[in-house]
């Protein structure tokens, strides 16, 4: 046990992880939902990575989606990004978050419990992406829960749409 107190201390540091569970490996849907249980935070995560991948389902198959590229401003700690990656192996995956601790938590999150991903992580904003990317664009781009945070959601949505390739 105290092999591991340092380590249980960095992780409740960071945490908490209300946006995903990064413990599962390999797990189905079901084993995710089960470990979930009732925490409502878990379970909307669980159901926005459903409802995206169902989504971009419905415009693209699933071999499209292989080389499409995808950007989540405003990542959190990447989980649901992670999450989508995970199933449907794009060419790029790239997840910009604000906030240092919340690339921190899932950065360690995912060392904690060897969760390997594909995915990279800027730290940035709407605002800022722009400049982050310079002309670089991409096919898919997220923006999950964060408009609340802008002071101009009509010039934020410009902004993202400038990220887009179409």
């Amino acid at each position: 046990l105290k092999k591991y107190t340092r380590e249980i201390r960095y992780l409740n540091a960071y945490g908490p992880y209300e946006h995903g569970i990064w413990d599962i490996k390999n797990g189905s849907q079901d084993d995710i939902s089960q470990l979930a249980g009732s925490m409502l935070f878990f379970q909307r995560s669980i159901e926005l990575v459903e409802q995206i991948s169902n989504a971009l389902l419905t415009t693209f198959t699933q071999q499209e989606l292989k080389n499409k590229t995808i950007c989540d401003i405003g990542c959190y700690d990447g989980w649901v990004l992670h999450m989508l990656n995970e199933k449907f192996k794009f060419k790029k995956a790239v997840g910009v978050e604000p906030r240092i601790k919340n690339i921190n938590k899932g950065s360690y999150a995912r060392f904690y419990y060897n969760v390997k991903t594909d995915v990279k992580f800027k730290i940035g904003t709407i605002d800022s992406a722009q400049k982050l990317f310079g002309k670089e664009t991409f096919d898919i781009v997220l923006n999950l829960g964060t408009l609340h945070h802008v002071s101009s959601t009509p010039d934020s949505v410009n902004s993202l749409t400038k990220l887009t390739k179409d």
